[in-house]
C-alpha cells in the first residue's frame, strides 16, 4: 500500500496542489448542477474531472478515495440516464462526498493507513442514491494475501506422502468427511470438538493439493476453526456461510480437480475467512498469529478508534 511511511505522504504532498484544484472544480459544478433545472451537458463534465481524480487515485494506489470517485461516477450517469428517482439526494450525496475527500486525504497526508471502511457512510449514501444495495464493511476488506507464509512453500518436486491419490478422489473423500462434520456441528453447535473434523479436512487439503492459493485457503480455514475451538472467533451467520462455500470448493475439486477452482473466487474465501480472524478476540496463539501475518491490525481498527477516524473524515467546516 503506497501511503505506509513518510515518503509515500510526500508523494501525497507533492500532487495535492492539483488533486485540490480538481476537486475544486468537480465542488463547483456538482453546486451549480444542483441549482440547475436542467441537467445537460454539466454533468458530463462533472463525470470528466471524476474520471481524471479517478485515474490519479489509482495511480497513487489510494483504494478508498477511487472506489468514492467511482461511486460519484455511477451516479452522475444515473442522472444523465435519468434514472434517478431523487434527484436532490443525488446531488446531495455527490456533494457529501466531495466535501469528505480532502478530509480523507489530509488524513492520509498526514501519514495514516488507507482505510475504505472509514467512507463506507459515504460509499452507501451515494449508491442509495442510485437505489443499489449498501456495501458492509467486509466488502471493503481487502488484505493483501501474497504475504510470506513458508508454512506453505515446497521446494522443487516435494511431495508430502500418499500423493498417489488423485485430487478428485481425495477431494471426494473430503467431501464426504466435511458433509458430515459439518451436519452434525450445525445440530450442535456448542459442542466445539465437532468441529475436530473440519480442522482435519483442512490440514489435510493444504498438505495434498499443489495450487498456493488453495493451499492458503485451506491453511486460513484451520486456523479459523481453531479460533472456534479457543472461544475467540464469533460463530455467527456469516462465518457458517463461510463453512458453506468451502464446501463448495471442496464439490468442485472432487469434480474437476485443481483446475476447476476459479483464483479469484479462491482468494475472496481467503479474505471474507481473514475479515473473521481480523475482528476475532485476542488469547489464540493461532488466530493471533494470523491477524499479525496479514496486518488484518491496520485493515480493521479497534471499534473506539474507528469511531473517531470517521469523526476526522466528515468533512471540513
Amino acid at each position: 500500500m503506497l501511503l505506509e511511511g513518510s515518503n509515500a505522504s510526500t508523494v501525497l504532498t507533492w500532487v495535492r496542489p492539483d488533486l485540490d484544484k480538481h476537486l475544486g472544480q468537480v465542488r463547483a459544478q456538482i453546486e451549480h448542477l444542483a441549482q440547475s433545472p436542467i441537467v445537460g451537458d454539466g454533468v458530463e463534465n462533472t463525470a470528466a474531472h471524476l474520471e481524471q481524480l479517478k485515474y490519479t487515485f489509482e495511480a497513487l494506489v489510494l483504494q478508498g478515495a477511487t472506489l468514492v470517485v467511482e461511486e460519484m461516477i455511477t451516479v452522475c450517469d444515473a442522472l444523465r440516464s435519468k434514472s434517478v428517482r431523487d434527484r436532490r439526494q443525488a446531488f446531495g450525496a455527490l456533494m457529501d462526498a466531495i466535501v469528505v475527500l480532502p478530509s480523507y486525504l489530509d488524513r492520509l497526508q498526514a501519514g495514516h493507513h488507507d482505510l475504505p471502511v472509514l467512507l463506507l457512510p459515504v460509499i452507501n449514501e451515494l449508491r442509495s442514491a442510485y437505489n443499489a444495495n449498501i456495501v458492509s464493511e467486509a466488502t471493503l476488506f481487502t488484505p493483501d494475501l501474497e504475504v510470506p507464509l513458508p508454512e506453505l512453500d515446497r521446494g522443487t518436486g516435494e511431495h508430502e506422502p500418499g500423493f498417489d491419490e488423485s485430487v478428485p478422489a481425495l477431494a471426494l473423500r473430503m467431501r464426504r468427511q466435511w458433509e458430515n462434520a459439518l451436519l452434525k456441528w450445525l445440530r450442535a453447535q456448542d459442542n466445539l470438538q465437532l468441529l475436530t473434523p473440519l480442522g482435519s479436512a483442512c490440514e489435510t487439503l493444504q498438505q495434498r493439493l499443489e495450487r498456493k492459493d488453495l493451499r492458503r485457503l485451506w491453511w486460513i480455514a484451520s486456523k479459523v476453526i481453531g479460533g472456534l475451538l479457543d472461544g475467540v472467533t464469533d460463530n455467527d451467520m456469516h462465518l457458517r456461510r463461510l463453512f458453506a462455500r468451502l464446501h463448495l470448493v471442496i464439490k468442485t475439486l472432487s469434480e474437476g480437480g485443481e483446475a476447476a477452482t476459479d483464483v479469484q473466487s479462491v482468494d475472496a474465501l481467503s479474505q471474507a475467512l481473514l475479515f473473521h480472524v481480523a475482528q476475532a478476540k485476542t488469547g489464540s496463539e493461532q488466530v493471533d498469529g494470523l491477524r499479525e501475518r496479514f496486518h488484518l491490525q491496520d485493515l480493521v481498527p479497534d471499534r473506539d478508534v474507528l469511531i473517531r477516524a470517521r469523526g476526522a473524515v466528515t468533512g471540513r467546516n
